[in-house]
This record gives C-alpha cells, sequence and structure tokens, in this order.
C-alpha cells in the first residue's frame, strides 16, 4: 500500500513538474530578433492612386496599401518549447478590417507541428519619401495561394490562387513569450527605420 502511495505521489509530482515546465515563463521575457526561418513575413506594397497621378499630388496626400503575408514552418526554437498561441501584431503598419466591421492590431494562430501559412492582412498607410522613389522601379506580379478549411478541402474544394502586382519586400520581426503565447511584432519593410516593439494588445 505504501509503495502505492509512493508511485502515486511520483506520478502527480512528475505531472505538475512537467506542466510547470510546459508553462512557459509568467511575465513577458525581453524582445529578441527572429533568427532563421521558422517564421517568415513578406510585405507587397502598391499605389492606391495610379502611377500617372503620383507626381500631381502631395506626398501627404498619399497613401499606399500593404498585403502582409506569413508563414510558420512548424519547427519552432527550443525556447519556444509547450507554445501554444502565436499572436502577429501588426502595430508598425497599422490596423485592418477584420470581417468588415472591427478593427484589429493583431490576429492569433494556434501553434501547429506542420507548416501553416498566417492568414493575409491589407493596411493602408501613409506613404513615405521612400515608397515614391520605389513607384519608379518595376513591379513585381505574384501568385498567392490562399489555403481553404479542412472540411472544405476534403469537399474537393481547392485553394484559390489570386496574382497580385506590387513590390515585395521580406521583412524581419520580434518575439517575446509569455507562458504558452508568444508574441511576433513585424518591422518596418522600410529601409533605416528603427524597430520600435510596443506593449501587448492584451493582457
Amino acid at each position: 500500500m505504501k509503495f502505492l502511495g509512493l508511485v502515486l505521489c511520483l506520478f502527480i509530482t512528475g505531472v505538475v513538474g512537467s506542466y510547470a515546465q510546459d508553462s512557459g515563463p509568467k511575465e513577458w521575457t525581453p524582445w529578441v530578433a527572429v533568427e532563421g526561418d521558422w517564421v517568415k513575413f513578406a510585405v507587397i506594397t502598391s499605389f492606391e492612386e495610379p502611377p500617372e497621378k503620383l507626381a500631381k499630388k502631395d506626398l501627404k496626400q498619399l497613401r499606399v496599401g500593404c498585403l502582409i503575408a506569413g508563414r510558420l514552418t512548424g519547427e519552432i526554437p527550443p525556447e519556444l518549447k509547450g507554445v501554444k498561441t502565436f499572436r502577429v501584431l501588426y502595430t508598425e503598419y497599422g490596423e485592418f478590417n477584420r470581417d468588415g466591421f472591427f478593427r484589429e492590431s493583431s490576429i492569433e494562430v494556434p501553434h501547429l507541428s506542420k507548416a501553416q501559412y498566417i492568414p493575409q492582412v491589407g493596411i493602408s498607410r501613409k506613404a513615405t519619401q521612400f515608397d515614391l522613389s520605389e513607384a519608379s522601379k518595376p513591379i513585381t506580379e505574384l501568385e498567392m495561394t490562399t489555403t481553404v478549411p479542412t472540411i472544405l478541402s476534403e469537399l474537393g474544394v481547392s485553394p484559390f490562387k489570386t496574382k497580385i502586382r506590387g513590390r515585395q519586400y521580406w521583412v524581419g520581426a520580434d518575439w517575446r513569450r509569455k507562458g504558452k503565447t508568444v508574441e511576433i511584432k513585424i518591422r518596418d519593410y522600410r529601409p533605416n527605420v528603427p524597430a520600435t516593439p510596443t506593449p501587448s494588445p492584451t493582457p
């Protein structure tokens, strides 16, 4: 009987220890630059005004559209063991429409052991001189693939493919962790713009 009690005690201790180990830090860790390619982001920009009108307008009146796409490989660094949720922050770019009714500055995706695409987000922001200078360069045509839910793919619905014209920039990111949540903050696509990590939008 004492032996069974000892076994039960050790089992409970192991479970509690394992839970504590996987729960992660209780407070936000310092921001750290993303290293490796476990998460990648690309920003595709295009002016909301046609090229012939850009030169006729004041820079302060111009806006540029930013389509932000991301991808998680499923293979995360050891420091992120036990993570359940990734919260992607778009605070460097602004807010985006969510279902046409709400304005959001972040999006959450679950951690999966396989590669997955982060939902695309479109944000309109004020143009800068850098954007205006880039407007004279050739535009790249890209093909974007939008995945469909598993239940639809089982019914034979194929991923949606759309062609997008714009300028593509690969951008870096910073991350921090609290418990089982990791926040990923995307950096600005323009050069010489320092990263300014901001607090989480939610506790």
